[in-house]
Order: structure tokens, then C-alpha cells, then sequence
């Protein structure tokens, strides 16, 4: 590896890093509700969410994990 490819590598990493903590930086976890928080069905108690379709789908639309 020379020393751009070095270089070029060690940005990317730098990059990943600050994404990374930024991410935990702002991660809030979920209350449960008692409702789903996608389509507001009632849901179990505990559950976040009624079916795995409804997390995907809230997880796309809101880009971030519950």
C-alpha cells in the first residue's frame, strides 16, 4: 500500500468513526407504548412494534433503528 492508498484509507476510517459516535451520540431508545409505532396498532406489552413488515417499514422511512 502506498501512502495515498494510506492516506485514502485512513480518511475513510476517520469518517466511519465520527459517523459511528455521531449515531450514539443521538441514539434515544423507544418507549413502548403499547401501541405500534408504525401503524399504531395495539401491540403486546413491551412490543415496539405489531410485526417485523411494520418495523422494516418504520426503520426505512425514519432511517434508524429502534
Amino acid at each position: 500500500m502506498d501512502e495515498k492508498e494510506f492516506e485514502l484509507a485512513q480518511a475513510i476510517t476517520d469518517a466511519m468513526i465520527e459517523d459511528g459516535i455521531k449515531k450514539a451520540q443521538d441514539y434515544r431508545p423507544l418507549p413502548a407504548t403499547g401501541n405500534c409505532w408504525n401503524c399504531e396498532a395495539q401491540v403486546v406489552e413491551g412490543a415496539l412494534f405489531c410485526d417485523p413488515e411494520c418495523q422494516e417499514d418504520w426503520t426505512k422511512r425514519t432511517k434508524r433503528t429502534p
